[in-house]
């Protein structure tokens, strides 16, 4: 693959190719965010709470229900890849996989 990622960014006039290497880097650097991620997860839990006690419209309720079952989510996938992205033979092609599968569960969220 020529050393480089298929990570690109564009720029008004050029494409920036980043390498391997980097790209694997960012990552990696993706999923250094736990303590922020479950600081965020549990006010998020906490908010939708309140709200949904305070409130009767069982939209509210299941809104609340399903955002925080998906920040769980969003935690336990954190944990599992950053596992994998700790490992020794941890390369673009993973690296590719661990980042989709992040931007989903993000996302979702």
């Amino acid at each position: 693959m020529n050393g480089r990622a298929s990570l690109a960014f564009m720029t008004r006039t050029q494409r920036l190719m980043v390498s391997d290497g980097t790209y694997v880097e960012l990552v990696q650097s993706l999923l250094t965010s736990l303590v922020p991620s479950t600081i965020m997860t549990a006010l998020f839990i906490l908010a939708s709470a309140i709200c949904a006690h305070d409130s009767s419209a069982p939209a509210i309720e299941g809104f609340a229900l399903a955002g925080s079952a998906v920040g769980l989510l969003r935690l336990g996938v954190l944990l599992v890849l950053r596992r994998i992205a700790r490992q020794p033979s941890f390369h673009v092609a993973e690296a590719r996989a661990v980042e989709q599968a992040y931007a989903t569960v993000s996302l979702s969220f």
